[in-house]
C-alpha cells in the first residue's frame, strides 16, 4: 500500500503533470462566494474538497425556507458532495436537484418544491428519502440505495419505474396518478401505500410488504396481482371488489374490505387471514 503526500494525491486523482506550485495553490483555494453563501457556508460548517470542487459536511445541512441565496433560479447556488448527517431543502422553490449531495448518511429531504425530476438527487441515502409534495411524473434519478424509507406521495406519478427495488421500511406512493405499480420495489419491509390512485390492477405489486398493504381509494376489480405475503393489515377499501380472488397467500393481521360494490364475503374466514375480515 502506497502513502501519498497531498500534491501527489491530487496530481494522480485528477492526472495533471506536472503540478506547478500554482496549480496545485489554485486547487486547493475555495471558490469566492458572496456574503449570503459565505455564511451559510460557515453555520452549516461545510467544508470545500479540492478534489470533488464540492462542498462537504460532517452533520447536518438544512437550507430554509427563507435562504435565498442558496436557491437562484430554482438551483442551488452551490454544488454538495458527501453529507454525513441529514440534508434537507424543502420550501425552497427548487426547480431542479443539480447540485444535491451525491451521498447522504441520514435523511434526505427535498419535499414541497416545484421538481418535475429526480435527476441530480443522491446515488446513496443512509435513511429516509422525501420527495413527495412536488410535480414529478416519474421517479427516473431517484437513488437506487435507501437505508430507511421512500417517500413519494402527493405528486403527479404514472409510473414507479425508477423507484429502488428493495426498501426497509416504508414505502408510500399514494395521492398520485398511478393506474399500475410496475416499476414498485419487489421487498417492503414496513407499509406499502398506494391509495388514492387510480389503479385498476395490482400488476408491479411487491412480493412482500412487512407491515400493512393498502390500496385503498382506488378503481380495482380484482385482487390479483397482490403481494404473496402481507405482516400486518391488508387494506382494500373503496373500490370496486366483488370477491377475495387474488388475495394474498398471507395476511398476518386483520383484512379490511369494506365500501366495495358488490362484494361477497366468503361463508368461512380463510385460513390466510390470522385476523378479523373488516366488511
Amino acid at each position: 500500500m502506497r502513502i501519498l503526500k497531498s500534491d501527489t494525491y491530487i496530481n494522480e486523482k485528477l492526472n495533471i503533470s506536472p503540478l506547478t506550485k500554482s496549480r496545485l495553490d489554485d486547487l486547493k483555494k475555495v471558490p469566492f462566494q458572496n456574503s449570503d453563501i459565505t455564511k451559510f457556508i460557515e453555520s452549516n460548517n461545510l467544508k470545500w474538497n479540492p478534489i470533488t470542487k464540492l462542498y462537504d459536511c460532517d452533520g447536518d445541512v438544512e437550507i430554509e425556507y427563507n435562504d435565498y441565496a442558496m436557491v437562484v433560479d430554482g438551483k442551488f447556488s452551490i454544488s454538495f458532495g458527501v453529507i454525513k448527517g441529514s440534508f434537507k431543502c424543502t420550501y425552497a422553490h427548487l426547480e431542479s436537484l443539480k447540485g444535491a449531495p451525491q451521498e447522504v448518511g441520514g435523511d434526505f429531504d427535498c419535499s414541497n418544491n416545484k421538481l418535475t425530476s429526480l435527476e441530480g438527487a443522491p446515488n446513496e441515502v443512509g435513511v429516509d428519502f422525501y420527495c413527495s409534495s412536488n410535480n414529478l411524473t416519474t421517479l427516473d434519478g431517484a437513488p437506487q440505495y435507501v437505508g430507511g424509507g421512500f417517500y413519494c406521495y402527493g405528486n403527479k406519478l404514472t409510473t414507479l419505474k425508477g423507484a429502488p427495488q428493495e426498501i426497509s421500511k416504508d414505502f408510500d406512493c399514494s395521492n398520485n396518478n398511478l393506474t399500475t405499480l410496475e416499476g414498485a420495489p419487489k421487498k417492503v419491509g414496513g407499509d406499502f401505500d398506494c391509495s388514492s390512485n387510480v389503479l385498476t390492477t395490482l400488476k408491479g405489486a411487491p412480493k412482500y410488504v412487512g407491515d400493512n398493504f393498502i390500496c385503498s381509494y382506488n378503481k380495482l376489480t380484482t385482487l390479483e396481482c397482490a403481494p404473496q405475503e402481507v405482516g400486518v393489515g391488508f387494506y382494500c377499501t373503496s373500490n370496486n371488489l366483488t370477491s377475495l380472488e387474488g388475495a394474498p397467500n398471507k395476511v398476518g393481521g386483520y383484512f379490511y374490505c369494506s365500501d366495495n360494490s358488490n362484494f361477497v364475503l366468503p361463508k368461512e374466514k380463510p385460513s390466510w387471514v390470522k385476523g378479523e375480515i373488516i366488511s
